[in-house]
């Protein structure tokens, strides 16, 4: 009996990781590249010329 429960659940949260997949936002490897780069740049980790010179190459 509690293994029909444990099945029910596991069953439940997989749909519901399925909606959450479906549904999430859709961010491109690119553009997450992106952001990560400015975000290291707004911390300081690095200069304005790398910066640069990295958003041209991930924008090819």
């Amino acid at each position: 009996m509690w293994l029909w429960g444990l099945l029910e659940l596991a069953v439940l949260g997989l749909l519901v990781y399925a909606l959450v997949r479906l549904i999430g936002p859709k961010d491109k490897p690119q553009d997450r590249a992106l952001s990560v780069l400015r975000e290291r740049y707004a911390r300081g980790e690095i200069d304005g010329n790398t910066y640069e010179q990295m958003r041209r190459e991930l924008s090819e």
